[in-house]
């Protein structure tokens, strides 16, 4: 081979290692996207346990409220109307966080929110 032929080889070879590098980023950009939807899939369902973790608490302090009620009714005590908000505030907590695990609400509840009132 002369000079010339050499240096269009060459110049060939170049060409195609510069095309892998692009075939390369390209199947790292899709890489990542696909690994940012499994983040954002993973980072989703433990939103989505928290939040029922969460539920699940919130409903069992409901339930001691409750009690705790009917308790302050027999005493006539003048307490019941905070108890009750307290209640009611707590019931639409339980249901914000019932909507987002179940993705009918975007809108994550209380500690990424304010609390019902």
């Amino acid at each position: 081979m002369n000079d010339d032929e050499k240096e269009n080889t060459n110049e060939e070879d170049q060409e195609t290692d510069f095309s892998n590098v692009n075939d390369v980023s390209e199947e790292k950009s899709s890489d990542n996207q696909i690994a940012l939807k499994i983040f954002s899939y993973v980072k989703d369902f433990i939103l989505c346990i928290a939040f029922l973790v969460l539920a699940w608490m919130s409903f069992w302090v409901v339930v001691v409220l409750s009690i705790l009620s009917f308790v302050v009714k027999v005493v006539d005590s003048g307490q019941l109307s905070e108890l009750n908000e307290f209640s009611k505030r707590l019931s639409l907590y339980i249901k914000e966080c019932l909507l987002f695990a179940t993705g009918n609400d975007e809108e994550k509840p209380f500690p990424f929110n304010k609390f019902p009132e």
